[in-house]
């Protein structure tokens, strides 16, 4: 079986054409056909139907076993699919063989975006497998022996129906809480409409179905058909109606329940609840999902955060009641659950096998005095356990009520917050007492030193962490994201050699993160040989994105790089970027290759004297023969531009054969200006052999990435973007001159400028009022694409300002001129102004430095206040 693509469109569906791209030729024969984005209906034939789309993707599976199938290309049985979504139009049809002697025929059922109008063109000989109606029945109308959709629409065509699905939706809103009654009339009379019928399935909570149908009420036809009809209430619990007494089995014997934090679905499970407890079915298990707040002793039932009481508790096997991890102030006081509350939980719930709190919120009892415990209780042996979100279980022991640890090697985490570097002291401390191993202790950008006198790590709070013997994996993770780098944190050779004495169990430390610095070596005099012995692993991870993982080597105390081929990033402080040239100079040295150097806002310049880059802080950057791809990354953002930084014809030749191994050189950023092309002559041979692919984009919303020829060492363009784009233009000629380009490019392409932004760059307009003159002297040419022209930073008179209108006039898509933080005429004479923008409906704004901002009345030459909605973009 094979799949293949084609497209076609209305015009050949029109002219007959579409029997020829989906019949099978030679030994190929269609198994199934998915239409979709499609808003009308085709068959084999060609036919024409309404509403059918300019275009439309048709995906055919054939096959070539003409021989061994012996069957007719043809289309005989359909799966149809109906959904009520108003969003988006898809059809899905199956088709499967069947005998020569029938006819080949089609069903679909389409739906407008707006409406549920649906065409069904169906053959008697034709059965349908299934029907699905997707969040779409109404009701059965027995009179009419139909379906009544919610749009109003009506389904008659049911006689060659085998299934029917009905499917609804979650009901949590009030306005579902009505629902969809089903009254026994219209099931039965549903049964006998649908000749061929073979199962009925309700899904969903939407539909209210008969308790039950009494057996006088059964037609003998139906008893003996013997219809399954079903009914799945999506908590789990599938109903099945008997036909011999008429009463709904329940197939699933004990469903599980979950109740949110939402009051509305708390709501509903209660009263599923209810039911379930009235029909003595058992719950195998019900979730409370950050909803628990307290067990009321007194009226013996939990009391809900949204106020409401869970009362039937009865027919409760597992009791799982998870909160969330404290991390934040509002959490700190967490949730106590007393020895009272817990032992008139379990009283409560009579079927009771097991009890589970997990998260940190719950604070739970320390112990339960055994004579506090009731006789019963300890018969049940009830499993009570609670996960404190560390990964660590603590079991009760009903015989002595205390609770055991059922984790032999825990890991937890301490993060930023204070209070929670409390209680992982107090419980870091509870296991080492115990002797218990901690297999990993995650310290979460909240280590700031190791204190050698004391033997304890400070945390950033000031609190110290003394309890270490235990933990078998120490991990410091620090900052690993963009922003503001933390305060660096320095840890010496006897902070680090020190740390790894103190915990006598540690087989791993892991630093990760752009604030540490651990030395560059330690001296093999230096090192115990214990350490030799133990060969504890140290790992030291800078930045994931570099993906270079330095280990220490116990021999000579210098680290080893684990990454083959690491990718590394220099950004703009001078303390991170030295850290990052040493790395650079260690991996060059190995002779490792870098798949990608990412200069993220830093380069300066290439000196071609001393073959290496100089970065804006001054440091310079000289290993570069192993780089593979280099990323010269500038601003692309908001805000204020950084200086020009022109790249020269000789910089940026001497910078691609200073790169032995370079095969991509990118540069990205408003502030890099490459040259504007280089002449053959001047190209080295090699670099011709190398053919390095060097990209320049200017700015991501100019949609525009120039790439560079080796052939003629000219720019060729490629467009980036489906829509329409902005374009802005700053006062520097360089930027000016590569605008100029990029306009030309879109032009040229048809692409939809919504935005020409001349930011201190307008001077004035050619006297023929074709042409706008940048101040560099550039000019540009009238242009058909540009939706809006923004000029901001420069004054205008009203010669200049009728000039902008007579440009304006040329350019036909214009319709919005915008005037920012400038200055113009107070008003023009609207004898002056060409009707031909009068017409087209042109809006000139003004939005001066006071704040204010103004309309231009065409019609009588004035400006008037206004205000837009959303302020100003």
């Amino acid at each position: 079986m094979t799949t293949k693509m084609i497209s076609a469109t209305g015009a050949d569906v029109h002219g007959g054409l579409m029997t020829t791209k989906l019949t099978p030729t030679g030994a190929e024969y269609v198994h199934s056909c998915h239409v979709s984005k499609y808003m009308g209906s085709v068959t084999d034939e060609g036919q024409r139907l309404p509403n059918l789309p300019s275009k439309l993707t048709v995906t055919l599976e054939h096959s070539r076993e003409r021989e061994a199938t012996k069957q007719p290309p043809g289309i005989h049985r359909t799966m149809m699919w109906v959904n009520k979504t108003a969003s988006l139009q898809v059809i899905q049809l199956r088709r499967h063989w069947a005998k020569p002697t029938q006819t080949a025929g089609v069903q679909n059922v389409v739906r407008d975006t707006t409406r549920m109008n649906y065409i069904v063109a169906s053959q008697r000989k034709i059965l349908v497998s299934s029907l699905h109606l997707d969040q779409c029945f109404s009701k059965f109308d027995v009179t009419n022996a139909c379906i009544v959709l919610k749009s109003g629409l009506r389904l008659t065509n049911l006689k060659t129906v085998k299934v029917l699905r009905v499917t609804g939706r979650f009901r949590e809103t009030v306005s579902d809480s009505k629902g969809i009654e089903v009254s026994r009339e219209e099931l039965l009379g549903l049964f006998r409409t649908c000749e061929t019928l073979k199962e009925i399935r309700f899904e969903g909570r939407e539909f209210l179905l008969p308790h039950s149908v009494p057996a006088e009420m059964i037609p003998p036809t139906l008893k003996t058909r013997n219809i399954m009809v079903s009914y799945e209430d999506r908590r789990g619990t599938i109903h099945q109606l008997n036909w011999d007494d008429g009463q709904w089995q329940t197939t699933t014997n004990e469903p599980s329940l979950r109740i949110p934090q939402e009051e509305l679905d708390q709501q509903w499970a209660l009263e599923e609840l209810a039911r379930l407890t009235t029909d003595g079915i058992l719950v195998s298990s019900l979730h409370l999902e950050q909803c628990f707040s307290k067990f009321d002793v007194t009226n013996a039932c939990i009391v809900l955060k949204s106020g409401l009481r869970l009362t039937i508790l009865k027919t409760v096997k597992v009791l799982r009641v998870t909160g969330r991890i404290r991390e934040t102030v509002g959490d700190c006081k967490g949730i106590e659950v007393t020895r009272l509350e817990l032992l008139g939980l379990f009283q409560k719930c009579e079927t009771l096998k097991e009890i589970r709190f997990e998260g940190r919120e719950f604070l739970l009892p320390h112990s339960v005095p055994a004579e506090m415990i009731p006789p019963t209780l300890k018969t049940r042996n009830i499993m009570v356990s609670y996960e404190d979100g560390r990964g660590m279980i603590h079991q009760l022991n009903w015989d002595d009520g205390q609770w055991q640890t059922t984790t032999n090697e825990p890991a937890f985490r301490i993060s930023q917050e204070e209070l929670d570097q409390q209680w992982a002291l107090e419980e870091l401390a509870r296991l080492s007492t115990d002797g218990i191993h901690v297999s990993c202790l995650h310290l979460d950008r909240c280590f700031s030193k190791f204190d050698v006198t004391n033997a304890c790590i400070v945390l950033t709070s000031g609190l110290r962490l003394t309890n270490l013997k235990t933990v078998k994996v120490l991990h410091v993770g620090g900052f690993t994201g963009t922003g503001t780098i933390p305060s660096r944190i320095e840890v010496t050779r006897e902070e680090l050699l020190g740390l790894l004495q103190t915990c006598e169990t540690l087989e791993e430390i892991r630093f990760v993160g752009r604030e540490y610095h651990l030395p560059l070596s330690v001296p093999a005099e230096l090192i115990p040989p214990t350490m030799k012995t133990t060969n504890i692993k140290v790992s030291y991870e800078r930045d994931r994105e570099h993906g270079v993982i330095h280990q220490l080597n116990w021999d000579d105390g210098q680290w080893q790089t684990t990454t083959s081929e690491p990718a590394l990033r220099i950004p703009q402080e001078v303390m991170d970027q030295q850290w990052a040239l040493e790395e650079l100079a260690r991996l060059s040295t190995d002779g490792i290759p870098v798949s990608c150097l990412h200069l993220d806002q830093c380069f300066s310049k290439f000196d071609a004297t001393n073959a290496c880059i100089v970065l804006t802080s001054a440091l310079r950057v000289t290993n570069l023969k192993t780089v593979k791809v280099l990323h010269v990354g500038g601003f692309t953002g908001t805000g204020t531009i950084p200086s020009d930084i022109e790249v020269t014809r000789e910089e940026l030749l001497g910078l691609l054969q200073t790169c032995e191994t370079l095969e991509e050189i990118r540069f990205e950023g408003l502030e890099y200006f490459l040259p504007l092309s280089i002449q053959a002559e001047r190209m080295p041979p090699t670099l011709k052999t190398r053919n390095i692919k060097v990209s320049y984009e200017r700015y991501r919303e100019h949609g525009v990435v120039h790439q560079l020829n080796w052939d003629d060492g000219q720019w060729q363009h490629q467009i980036t973007v489906d829509g329409s784009v902005r374009v802005d233009i700053f006062q520097g000629k360089l930027d000016q001159q590569w605008g100029k380009k990029e306009l030309a490019v879109l032009s040229t392409a048809g692409v939809s400028i919504n935005r020409l932004y001349l930011h201190r760059s307008f001077s004035n307009i050619t006297d023929n009022t074709q042409s706008i003159i940048l101040t560099s002297g550039c000019t540009i040419p009238v242009l058909h694409t540009v939706r809006e022209l923004r000029i901001s930073y420069t004054d205008v008179d009203l010669e200049v300002f009728l000039r902008i209108l007579a440009y304006t006039k040329e350019c036909t898509k214009i319709t919005w001129i915008i005037f920012e933080y400038c200055n113009v005429p107070d008003e023009v004479d609207a004898k002056l102004i060409p009707h031909l923008l009068k017409q087209r409906g042109l809006k000139v704004y003004w939005f001066p430095k006071t704040g204010e901002e103004y309309i231009l009345d065409l019609g009588a030459g004035n400006w008037k206040k206004w205000r837009r909605q959303y302020g100003r973009d």
